[in-house]
């Protein structure tokens, strides 16, 4: 899926959960120009994905706001989602990590530049590789 396009729902995800969450959510697009996202490629909703799971598994207050950063390297070709790592208590059948695992099949099946998941100073990271027209293909 085009990237541009891949941004834009997650802007409406994000308008939706900052609708229903007000003050308790705090979202940072970090971005360079429209022009410069044409030529790059994700998986069919992998940031939502990655966005759903934030807000799926962290808390959020409104006197100590849930953050995301959405960012995006154009040189190091990858897309960046950092937030606070406030687990949320889940059922276990709610926090399998299947989403993810998924997530990084896909993109085994499409390049050989990893998906990476760290967590670092109190967050949550995960870095998507971005593709070039020539590996999404098949996307």
């Amino acid at each position: 899926m085009p990237l541009a396009e891949e941004l834009r729902f997650a802007e409406s995800y994000l308008y939706l959960q900052k609708t229903r969450l007000g003050d308790a959510l705090a979202v940072e697009m970090d971005l360079p120009p429209a022009r410069e996202l044409a030529s790059f490629f994700v998986p069919p909703l992998a940031l939502q994905l990655l966005l759903e799971n934030v807000v799926k598994h962290n808390t959020a207050f409104q006197a100590d706001p849930l953050r995301i950063v959405v960012h995006l390297d154009v040189a190091a070709q990858t897309l960046t989602v950092r937030n606070t790592l406030r687990p949320r208590r889940l059922p276990p059948e709610e926090k399998s990590g299947l989403g993810l695992k998924n997530l990084a099949a896909r993109y085994a099946f499409l390049t050989s530049k990893p998906l990476v998941v760290t967590e670092e100073n109190g967050e949550f990271v995960v870095t998507l590789p971005l593709l070039t027209m020539s590996e999404s293909v098949n996307g």
